[in-house]
């Protein structure tokens, strides 16, 4: 789903058919409480990609997330034609991506991330700098070395440096990238760049998450193989879920809750892969999912022919009183960490609001515990964190993301 407004990204966050997302317009700046909330939702286990545009707009918002990109992103720009894969880098990829001229790139630190594209820099009278006040200027087109193309593994990086394009981060339980050149539009404009449309293929798949949630409203893929083992038939199948969930979408079916029906024409012995979405219902527990296959000659002799179940066991939903309640016997247990105890005056103070009905300001609270959390690596604590993303995102869902549109982040 694509769109261009705060607004509407905001919607989307908080519907919980997303678990990967990227930013591409900077000039929408998203409100610090959906930054810090986009920031929680990747470190519970999402996917996070951000493609510089080198925008004046996007330094509020990359100052917010950079603690998920595990990087520093510095003000002044520098600009280079020569861009090398890292060995041994999170994308697996090898060789240079070489530009007819020089390209503006963001100045990166490293610090909990890794390395995956770097530039190299090429110091000439053709090719100058003024990186304090943050300007480039651009080399004259078509002088680069052609053996950069031709034998792109000789330059290949041993490990990251200051001269960071590309990096990957390990974020808690989730996976962030950071470009900070233009990589989307530079692949629409030089086609012939297979690395370079093979980076932006690579970085989708490894921030997507490994495993994806099955928690309350959790979207989830369902495939299926139906195979004829008979004859040419007509073949029908039909996949049932509980009426407490949601199909969002099936390839080629149509969707007639709680159901959704394929029907299509089967050569003998073929297979057919089916493929469909649905949201988890808001309860916890098992939950079946009942193939029914039926075929026939044609559409008026139809046979049953299997029904096939599938379980999936949503896990149950985090409460803030059960968040509270393992904070507390924490501290019994000896555990007196002061965000620890800063974090559990905000939650209590969500407790309130939720008591009042009032989600949002509960949403905004439970945010702020998570701040004084962010800094702690013990991994008791961590669990905490994570029990809190969870709620936030069941809780923002249910609020339709009404924290976005009039919140505020005033402590």
């Amino acid at each position: 789903t694509l769109v261009d407004n705060q607004s509407d990204f905001a919607t989307a966050f908080s519907s919980g058919q997303y678990q990967a997302y990227i930013l591409l317009n900077r000039k929408e700046k998203l409100d610090k409480l959906l930054a810090k909330s986009l920031r929680e939702a990747i470190y519970r286990g999402e996917g996070l990609m951000l493609i510089a545009d080198n925008n004046d707009e996007e330094s509020e918002l990359r100052n917010s997330l950079q603690e998920t990109f595990g990087i520093d992103v510095r003000e002044s720009m520098t600009a280079a034609n020569n861009f090398v894969f890292v060995s041994n880098n999170p994308l697996n990829l090898n060789g240079s991506i070489v530009f007819d001229d020089n390209k503006p790139v963001q100045k990166l630190m490293l610090k909990q991330a890794q390395a995956v594209l770097e530039y190299v820099q090429q110091v000439s009278s053709d090719d100058s700098h003024d990186s304090d006040n943050g300007n480039y200027e651009d080399g004259q087109e078509g002088e680069h070395n052609d053996e950069n193309e031709s034998e792109p593994d000789s330059h290949q990086s041993e490990s990251g440096s200051n001269n960071t394009a590309v990096s990957f981060n390990q974020y808690g339980q989730g996976r962030a990238l950071y470009a900070g050149f233009d990589v989307l539009a530079y692949a629409q404009q030089y086609q012939d760049k297979t690395l370079l449309q093979d980076l932006i293929k690579q970085a989708f798949l490894k921030t997507h998450p490994v495993t994806l949630a099955q928690s309350p409203y959790a979207v989830m893929p369902i495939e299926v193989t139906v195979q004829n083992t008979g004859s040419d038939a007509i073949v029908q199948a039909k996949l049932n879920a509980p009426v407490t969930s949601s199909w969002l979408r099936a390839i080629d079916g149509v969707i007639s809750a709680p159901a959704i029906n394929w029907q299509y024409p089967a050569l003998a012995g073929s297979e057919r892969e089916l493929t469909a979405w649905l949201q988890l219902p808001a309860s916890g527990g098992d939950i079946d999912i009942t193939l029914l296959t039926r075929a026939g000659l044609n559409e008026t002799n139809l046979i049953d022919q299997n029904t096939t179940t599938q379980m999936i066991n949503v896990t149950m939903p985090v409460t803030l009183n059960s968040i509270i309640t393992r904070i507390k016997d924490l501290q019994t247990q000896g555990y007196t960490h002061k965000a620890l105890k800063k974090a559990l005056k905000k939650l209590n103070k969500a407790l309130e609001y939720v008591s009042e009905d009032k989600l949002s300001n509960a949403s905004e609270e439970a945010i702020k515990a998570t701040d004084k959390l962010k800094e702690e690596t013990d991994t008791v604590i961590i669990d905490v964190r994570l029990q809190i993303g969870a709620w936030l995102r069941l809780t923002l869902l249910r609020s339709q993301g009404a924290l976005f549109l009039d919140g505020d982040d005033d402590e």
